[in-house]
C-alpha cells in the first residue's frame, strides 16, 4: 500500500538537503538550485500519485455526494463504496499463523453493538482469524486481517464521513481512541486520506504521525520531512500553495525561498 502513495521524496533525500544547507548555508544561491530542484520532484511527485489525485480532482463529485446523504443512510453506503472502487480492491495477504484448515468462511456474522463481519474465523467459533470485512452500524467498513478478533497487520478503515486510513495495525492496551471494535490502532507505515481536503502518507506511532511523512493540506500546501506525536517537527520542506518554498529547520526555524 505504501509503495503505491509514494510521492517521488524519501527520506534519506531530505536528510541530504538539510545536512547540506546546514554546513554550507552560506552558499544561498546552491541552496537556492537544491530547493528548486527538490521542489520539482516533489510535485512532479504529486502529479503521478493516483490516489492523491483521485480524491483531489473528484473533491466536488464526493462533496455532492457526502451533502446529499447526511439523513440517508444507503448514500452513505455508496459514498463509501465509491471510495473503495477509486482505491481499488484491497489486495489481502496471508499473514495468519493459523493453519487454513483450521479456518472457515462465514457470511454477515453478526456481533455486539450492530456490527457485522464477513470473512474467515477459526472452526466452529465466532473468533475472527485471517482475512475479513467488518461492516459498522454507521456503514462504515474495515477491510483486513485479525488475530484472535483483533485487527492485526495490513488493513483499510473507510469511515462513512469519507476518511480512509490505510496501512499498518496494531494492538496497544489502554489506548482511548482505538477503533472499535478492532482494537487495534494505525503503526507503522500507513496512510490517512481526509475526505476532500487532506493526505499524509508515512510512518505512524500508536496512531500519531511520528517519524518521516508527506502531507497534502487543505489548501493545497504540501509538506515533506519529520513529525514527533502528531506535529511537524521542523525538519523538511514546505511548498505552499501560492508556490513559496520554505525549508524548516530544527527549532521550526525557516529560510523562505520564492
Amino acid at each position: 500500500m505504501t509503495n503505491k502513495h509514494d510521492l517521488n521524496l524519501d527520506k534519506k533525500e531530505v536528510e541530504l538537503k538539510i545536512s547540506k544547507n546546514h554546513k554550507e548555508s552560506n552558499k544561498a544561491q546552491e541552496t537556492q538550485e537544491i530547493i528548486k530542484e527538490f521542489t520539482k520532484k516533489y510535485i512532479e511527485g504529486i502529479q503521478i500519485n493516483g490516489k492523491a489525485e483521485i480524491l483531489l480532482e473528484n473533491k466536488q463529485n464526493l462533496k455532492e455526494i457526502e451533502e446529499g446523504s447526511q439523513s440517508d443512510a444507503s448514500e452513505q453506503n455508496e459514498l463509501v463504496e465509491e471510495i473503495n472502487d477509486q482505491l481499488g480492491d484491497f489486495q489481502f495477504i496471508e499473514d495468519s499463523s493459523i493453519k487454513e484448515e483450521q479456518r472457515e468462511y462465514v457470511i454477515r456474522l453478526p456481533s455486539e453493538g450492530g456490527f457485522s463481519y464477513t470473512g474467515q474465523v477459526l472452526k466452529s467459533t465466532e473468533v475472527k482469524e485471517g482475512k475479513g470485512v467488518l461492516k459498522y452500524p454507521d456503514l462504515s467498513v474495515f477491510y483486513g486481517h485479525f488475530n484472535n478478533n483483533i485487527a492485526t497487520g495490513s488493513g483499510r478503515l473507510i469511515l462513512s464521513t469519507g476518511d480512509v486510513y490505510e496501512g499498518e495495525w496494531r494492538q496497544f492496551p489502554n489506548l482511548e481512541d482505538i477503533f472499535k471494535p478492532l482494537k487495534s490502532i494505525l503503526h507503522g507505515q500507513g496512510t490517512f486520506l481526509k475526505f476532500i481536503s487532506g493526505y499524509y502518507t508515512g510512518e505512524w506511532k500508536q496512531g500519531r504521525k511520528h517519524g518521516f511523512g508527506k502531507e497534502i493540506f487543505e489548501d493545497g500546501s504540501q509538506y515533506s520531512g519529520y513529525y514527533e506525536e502528531g506535529e511537524m517537527t521542523g525538519d523538511g520542506i514546505m511548498v505552499k500553495s501560492d508556490g513559496q518554498v520554505v525549508q524548516m529547520l530544527n527549532n521550526n526555524s525557516t529560510i523562505n525561498k520564492q
